[in-house]
């Protein structure tokens, strides 16, 4: 791509006879322009300038011109400079690293597309690079307001690279768009794109620590699900083979699937992976025969409308909250690999009347409130080999009644503070 040469015309006596150069400041820029000329370009910035747009064109007396270039000293003294929108394309591959470190302060964010960019304040080596979104707010990554079509993240800003996308960059954004990511990413962090409103993922060729697969986004090799576009259509969806890892927050909130498989391959489903997926509608999960699942993380289906789940045997830890306020959930089988039961891991799941226990356990631990404000049976019988019940562990209240009336404990279980509700007889 040519380069496009920051010049600015000053000397008029170099100019053709009957042209001439002038200037004009809008909205806090001032362009030097050349009548007669087709472009123009910007001079400076006030200093005292908050947010600043670089438009693409500018019209003066009723002739339009392109704004093509950027003066390298356009920004000098803009401390107090906030926000920087650019519209003319290339013209972030023209401003050199000289401009971000004399102008690029740590509040700055310059937008392109639809999309913010962040300079990370170190100048050598890996750690002088750009980041889509600030890490801090949701939706620091996205703009709507200059988002024209599909997303394209850069490679490079002022000629310096583009590598993460910030926690939550994308939480709440992408208005049902595709977003292409470039080679240069090799960062994105766990909560990057949770609540995502993207249709697709792509990726640039040549990316070496990401890949696309039917609009998903997974590592490289393809063993971690890293995000499901929220705005993807269809109400089934299949995991490939060869995946081991669902990651966190990969699914989190997605509301039209109502059908997941998920193949023997997958050893981790991770934290919040299936929060409040289709939470208002039943959610099928089918876990393939064979699986080499180990570990449910803690809120991964989190008041999620799963209302059918066959937990395979050699899982062995079900993580806080995992199941808390699923409210479509009516049975769930408890393998005899488990080892631990985590706090509130069934929580206010309020139509949960059946536990199918194994015939026993192994040093079974069942966390404080695990089954708190569940409708279960009249009788629960647990079994031996189970070793601590926590606190309310199988209570309930706050306006809600179960039906558990009877339950009895094994010989090998001790347990701390109140288990159950006044009305419960214990039997052990």
């Amino acid at each position: 791509m040519k380069k496009i040469t920051l010049v600015l015309f000053t000397l008029l006596t170099l100019l053709p006879l009957g042209v001439w150069a002038d200037e004009i400041t809008t909205e806090n820029v001032t362009y030097i322009y050349t009548v007669g000329e087709p472009n123009a370009s910007v001079k400076s910035v006030a200093s005292n300038a908050t947010s600043v747009t670089i438009p693409a064109t500018i019209t003066i007396d009723e002739t339009e011109y392109t704004v093509n270039a950027i003066d390298k000293d356009a920004f000098k003294d803009c401390g107090s400079l906030q926000t920087l929108i650019i519209t003319p394309p290339n013209l972030l591959e023209d401003l050199d690293i000289d401009f971000v470190k004399s102008s690029v302060k740590p509040a700055l964010t310059i937008i392109y597309k639809g999309i913010k960019y962040k300079h990370n304040g170190q100048w050598s080596g890996n750690t002088n690079y750009f980041a889509v979104g600030d890490g801090i707010s949701n939706g620091t990554g996205y703009d709507p307001n200059t988002a024209d079509g599909n997303l394209e993240v850069l490679e490079t800003v002022c000629r310096i690279p583009v590598t993460t996308i910030a926690n939550h960059a994308f939480d709440g954004a992408g208005e049902s768009k595709t977003i292409t990511l470039p080679k240069t990413i090799t960062t994105i962090s766990n909560t990057s794109f949770v609540n995502n409103q993207l249709s697709a993922f792509a990726i640039a060729s040549g990316n070496t620590s990401f890949s696309v697969t039917n609009g998903v986004l997974f590592d490289k090799t393809g063993t971690t699900l890293i995000s499901y576009p929220l705005k993807k259509s269809g109400t089934s969806y299949t995991i490939p083979e060869g995946v081991t890892t669902i990651g966190q927050d990969a699914f989190n909130s997605h509301q039209s699937l109502a059908s997941i498989t998920i193949p023997a391959t997958v050893e981790t489903i991770g934290q919040s992976a299936f929060q409040s997926v289709g939470k208002n509608t039943d959610l099928t999960i089918t876990i393939k025969s064979g699986s080499k699942l180990k570990t449910i993380a803690r809120n991964a289906f989190y008041e999620s409308g799963v209302s059918s789940i066959t937990i395979p045997n050699g899982v062995t830890i079900i993580g806080e909250q995992a199941f808390k306020n699923c409210n479509h959930l009516t049975s769930i089988n408890l393998p005899v690999s488990l080892t631990a039961i985590s706090a509130s891991a069934f929580e206010d799941c309020r139509n949960l009347t059946t536990l199918a226990f194994a015939d026993s356990y192994n040093g079974l631990t069942i966390g404080a409130k695990a089954f708190y404000n569940c409708k279960l049976k009249e009788e629960i019988y647990l079994k031996e080999g189970m070793t601590t019940i926590g606190a309310n562990a199988f209570n309930y209240g706050d306006g809600f009644t179960s039906d558990i009336q009877k339950l009895y404990l094994p010989s090998t279980a001790t347990f701390t503070g109140t288990i159950a509700n006044e009305y419960t007889t214990i039997y052990t």
